[in-house]
């Protein structure tokens, strides 16, 4: 099991970008500080240009509902490139939701 974080800035609706390498996530821990929003995944191969992460093999936006202090499952939702960039955004109804206050999101992979 490996813990990674991403780091939404205050005042902010999209995370810093980190590396997914060959891990496999399947469990995001959002924080109590967390402003109830829906978190959605982007990856890049370069680490510059992102891409909406594909749900079943079809590439779209995929919502993932994230209230504050929640666990969510994320395993086997869809599929998680393996070698890329990752990125979340915090969105409700396609609006941006700032985060006021840095918000860490734990990700658990294997």
């Amino acid at each position: 099991m490996q813990v990674k974080t991403a780091v939404i800035q205050a005042g902010q609706f999209v995370s810093d970008v980190f590396s997914l390498g060959q891990i496999t996530p399947y469990v995001i821990i959002t924080p109590s500080s967390w402003v109830p929003a829906n978190l959605q995944f982007q990856f890049s191969t370069d680490g510059t240009s992102f891409y909406d992460v594909s749900y079943k093999g079809i590439p779209m936006e995929v919502v993932c509902p994230a209230p504050n202090a929640a666990v969510k499952l994320v395993a086997d939702m869809w599929t998680w490139p393996n070698g890329t960039y990752l990125k979340f955004i915090s969105r409700t109804n396609k609006a941006n939701i700032i985060q006021p206050v840095a918000c860490t999101l734990r990700i658990i992979a294997t």
